[in-house]
């Protein structure tokens, strides 16, 4: 049964907990799913359960009681967080490095690089039409930084689209689209305030912005 459906969801349909559940499974010696098991489900990928031991010598019957029809339970936000970032992070496939090059990147990424690209031929000459901005992503980062940013906006892009999630680039904001929400995010370097003083006939404080050549990824407005 347990290899049939996802813990949760028993735990939907009997008047136990998922936890409750899988303490008995420990108890009596029967292998779960492992982490990552039914994502590959989900996308038609063959899994093999794992037999049963030869070993156990326990009780082998459970009585589990069915929940009435009115009995709604729901999992909780941190139990649905929880179980998504474990599944993100046991299948196998997805890569959380960044890569010393850009490796076929992402057409936000290339349309990125042709703009800022071509910006700088304009301003450097002045000649020709403006750049348009078209699919161009949200990146505040000195040059010199320019294309370690790339890299990794390309790794995050590449993330999102193999969970077959979306990333849109417009007017000056790039959005992640997941399950239909749009989520603002930019990449940009950190920016401190120091105090620097100076002296022209009297002593005042100045507040200057100082770059710092750390990346700073963040999903807040703007």
């Amino acid at each position: 049964m347990v290899w049939r459906e996802p813990l949760s969801r028993l735990a939907k349909k009997y008047k136990i907990s998922d936890n409750g559940l899988r303490k008995i499974c420990k108890r009596m010696n029967i292998p779960l799913p492992p982490n990552g098991h039914w994502q590959k489900v989900q996308y038609g990928y063959k899994v093999t359960p794992i037999k049963l031991s030869e070993k156990y010598t326990g009780k082998h019957e459970v009585p589990l009681d069915e929940r009435g029809v009115n009995e709604i339970v729901t999992e909780s936000p941190m139990a649905i967080l929880k179980r998504i970032t474990k599944e993100i992070e046991s299948t196998s496939g997805l890569s959380f490095r960044v890569n010393e090059r850009l490796t076929k990147p992402d057409k936000l990424i290339t349309s990125t690089i042709n703009y800022y690209e071509s910006l700088k031929r304009y301003r450097k000459t002045h000649r020709g039409d403006y750049p348009s901005r078209t699919d161009v992503l949200n990146i505040d980062v000195s040059e010199d930084n320019e294309h370690r940013a790339y890299r990794i906006r390309d790794t995050i892009i590449k993330l999102l689209r193999s969970r077959h999630h979306d990333v849109i680039a417009r007017f000056r904001e790039t959005v992640a689209v997941i399950q239909g929400e749009e989520i603002k995010i930019r990449i940009r370097e950190k920016q401190s305030l120091i105090d620097a003083k100076e002296t022209l006939g009297r002593t005042f404080n100045l507040y200057t912005v100082k770059r710092q050549r750390r990346m700073k990824i963040s999903n807040k407005p703007g």
